[in-house]
């Protein structure tokens, strides 16, 4: 096989990396025999007769009132409950002292009217304690216990008081991740935990702040003196508020907040103009509207024109907001502006003429398009994520150039072909998703990954070893014995295999050279490699053969032989999974830079035991 060893080795570094920070950062990684989804399943209590080894248990949506000790006593290795929407009413101190690697814990949307004590979980990271019917922020002193607690969510529709101390247990720890939710009714909220909460990052307050502005201003002026940088907003104003002063003002002060986000919440027009004129006034870097109702006081509604220069912000998202564009005058993106949404908003194909030269990426996810302007793209030679899914896009052009495009999203719209001619400008593409469309299966479009040919001496190994663990990894094939159409001649069903496969995998042996049948598909299939101009076959030797010993008639095989392009199946069983890793990846994709990427990506699980066998040899 051609010699990779320096790409592999760097990209298998950085996944190495990256997957010995996933795991140091506690995240539970758990294989499907040890999760258990029993929700939606008419409990009234935990199962006792549940495997010991269980690791994830979801008993959501049931009707249990009361969480023991007996209940999760036997799970000594969860990691992972989650027990919303059963109408739990207590549980008690103990009931999780036998899980003492519980990660993750999710209570929300419960009926819970005091915020419960939680004992014996020296590795919970992550708490839910949401919408449920208490009436107060106040912690019990076993909090103060959960030191490695990183995010928290509390509050519910009768919560309207947090007083000065209530998130004092939590002064200890990590807490890097803070939820708050209000009811209607509020009538306190002092803000002193901005201060006591000294590792806090991330703020999301969900808060009727129609007639509290005061209130707003002085989280506003607090963060000021935190670490926090992301603060999100959820049902800022309620339906029809009326603003007894201008809460918009306030938010060219924002202090060290980089990323501000305001989701489900209620404006109107004026004051979403104003509110976006001052904000990007701000040092902002990340501006996010998402799924707000807009009542139109003035006539235009709301029309996005242009972002000042001195605006700081990187990244905008106005998903699912009734925006427009002007119609006779180009939006002004600043260059420092790289990523955009506008998802959810029915802009049309017009909206090809208000894209930036400088974006990176770009959602235009379900904004009325129906066909794609390759002559706005070709600007856009920086682009790395395009997101065009869920619109009524009936083809991919073939002259579409994004070079340095790395992740298109075509789901979902009514694309029926796909030719290869469309992909050749796009040589750095490593991800492409195109599910969800009407394809029809033709000569452009290939009903299978790979067509498998094989001696019948090979059957064996073909069936166990081979078709196995390639559709396990969800490729289709296309075996003879099984595929083929009976009653059509052998030659045709060869030739219909052939073209309407993306690759022919060729299970190189002795008893192979020697099959007549096996000599043919390879004639065919070389010769409509040469046609299609493209690099369509793919051979696995399932033993050695010398190049010299093959007769001239397998003149191609011999060079391939010769030039060692190929996959050989090893021996040792480590190999072997890299064997499988590099040739699932081989059958995605046809450039071969993307092979090795994917290779990379497909094998990083195997780092592990690589470097480990590296090491012992």
């Amino acid at each position: 096989m051609e010699d990779v060893s320096p790409l592999l080795s760097s990209l298998l570094l950085s996944l190495l990396v990256t997957e010995w920070i996933k795991v140091a950062a506690g995240t539970c990684i758990i294989p499907d025999k040890d999760q258990i989804d029993l929700s939606d399943h008419n409990l009234t209590g935990v199962p006792s007769n549940l495997p010991q080894n269980t690791q994830y248990l979801d008993i959501s949506f049931n009707s249990i009132s009361t969480l023991t000790s007996e209940g999760l006593a036997g799970l000594s290795a969860l990691c992972i409950f989650k027990m919303t929407n059963c109408g739990l009413t207590s549980i008690l101190p103990t009931a999780f002292q036998g899980n003492p690697r519980l990660e993750e814990l999710d209570l929300s949307f419960n009926a819970l009217s005091t915020i419960p004590e939680i004992q014996g979980l020296p590795k919970l990271r992550l708490l839910d304690l949401s919408e449920n019917l208490y009436e107060s922020f106040t912690l019990g002193q076993t909090f103060q216990n959960l030191q490695s607690l990183s995010s928290i969510s509390l509050g519910g529709p009768r919560t309207s008081h947090l007083g000065k101390s209530d998130l004092k247990p939590l002064i200890s720890s990590p807490l890097r991740e803070l939820t708050l939710r209000a009811g209607a009714e509020l009538t306190y909220f002092d803000t002193d935990f901005l201060g006591y909460l000294s590792e806090l990052k991330a703020l999301t307050l969900q808060i009727n702040f129609c007639q509290m502005p005061k209130l707003f201003r002085d989280i506003l002026f607090d963060l000021q003196t935190t670490g926090v940088d992301t603060l999100i907003i959820e049902k800022f104003l309620p339906e029809f508020c009326d603003v007894s002063a201008n809460l918009t003002d306030d938010l060219r002060n924002v202090g060290k907040l980089r990323h501000l986000t305001f989701e489900n919440s209620w404006c109107s027009s004026s004051d979403f103009s104003q509110a976006f004129v001052n904000l990007i006034q701000s040092p902002l870097q990340t501006l996010s509207f998402r799924n707000c109702t807009y009542v139109q006081d003035t006539p235009a509604g709301l029309v996005i024109l242009s972002v000042p220069d001195f605006s700081k912000i990187e990244i905008v998202d106005l998903s699912f907001n009734p925006i427009k564009l002007p119609d006779h005058k180009k939006v002004n993106w600043p260059p420092h502006l790289r990523n955009l949404s506008l998802s959810g908003n029915l802009l049309g194909n017009a909206l090809f003429d208000h894209l930036s030269p400088h974006f990176l990426s770009l959602n235009l996810t379900q904004t009325d398009i129906t066909s794609l302007n390759t002559e706005a793209l070709h600007h856009m030679k920086d682009l790395k994520e395009l997101s065009l899914g869920s619109n009524a896009i009936r083809e991919l052009p073939p002259d579409l150039a994004l070079p340095a495009l790395e992740e298109l999203h075509l789901d979902r719209n009514s694309i029926n072909t796909l030719k290869p001619e469309s992909f050749r400008g796009l040589p750095k593409l490593k991800k492409f998703n195109g599910g969800h469309n009407p394809f029809v299966c033709d000569c452009n479009l290939y009903c299978y990954h790979a067509f498998i040919s094989y001696s019948e001496k090979d059957a064996e190994w073909v069936q166990s070893e081979l078709v196995h663990q390639l559709e396990v990894a969800n490729l289709h094939l296309c075996i003879h014995e099984r595929d083929f159409v009976p009653g059509e001649w052998v030659i045709d069903n060869i030739i219909n295999s052939v073209e309407s496969s993306y690759k022919t995998v060729f299970v190189l042996s002795q008893s192979f050279v020697q099959s007549e049948w096996c000599n043919y598909e390879l004639f065919f299939a070389q010769h409509r490699a040469i046609d299609i101009q493209e690099d369509s076959l793919l051979f696995v030797l399932l033993e050695p053969i010398p190049p010299d010993s093959l007769s001239r008639k397998f003149q191609r095989l011999r060079y391939f032989l010769r030039q060692q392009t190929y996959l050989q199946w090893p021996d040792e069983e480590p190999k072997r999974r890299l064997f499988w890793a590099s040739l699932t990846a081989m059958l995605r994709t046809a450039d071969r830079s993307v092979v090795l990427r994917q290779v990379a990506e497909d094998i990083a699980d195997l780092c592990h035991d690589v470097t480990e066998s590296a090491e012992h040899t």
